[in-house]
């Protein structure tokens, strides 16, 4: 379901952006094997669009700080407000983060063992197959 998602936010013209805790050799790897790289490529999606943690010598953070930095960095980077960003994520923490961010969030169930948890996200689903985009700009 990522492809399709990805190619019809593509085909909408609205910007992407990927981001990841994931080191970047193994992001980079993932992003081949599902063919998104293919599709960012055919499509001249800056590099730029890949979210990682940077490398900190400050010493080791809470990854809920990171997410909230990475978070802020796809902000700028996608040049929208974050009232104009949307997070698709199925970690809790990191949807709260987002939510007092000002960024619309969906859900995704995934494996999460209670889906109480995510009940603070705009929307809950259980595949990315069940993302339309009409669904999205109604958030």
């Amino acid at each position: 379901g990522s492809k399709e998602l990805i190619q019809n936010i593509i085909q909408e013209k609205d910007k992407i952006t990927v981001v990841t805790m994931l080191p970047r050799e193994l992001a980079t790897k993932l992003l081949r094997i599902t063919e998104i790289a293919k599709i960012f490529e055919e499509n001249n999606i800056n590099p730029e669009c890949l979210i990682l943690p940077e490398q900190s010598s400050a010493g080791i953070v809470s990854g809920h700080t990171v997410f909230g930095q990475l978070m802020i960095r796809c902000c700028s980077i996608m040049e929208k407000p974050s009232i104009m960003t949307l997070l698709i994520d199925s970690n809790r923490r990191n949807i709260l983060l987002a939510k007092r961010m000002g960024i619309s969030c969906i859900a995704l169930k995934g494996n999460a063992a209670n889906v109480q948890y995510l009940r603070s996200a705009d929307q809950v689903i259980d595949t990315l197959n069940a993302v339309k985009m009409k669904d999205i700009y109604k958030l």
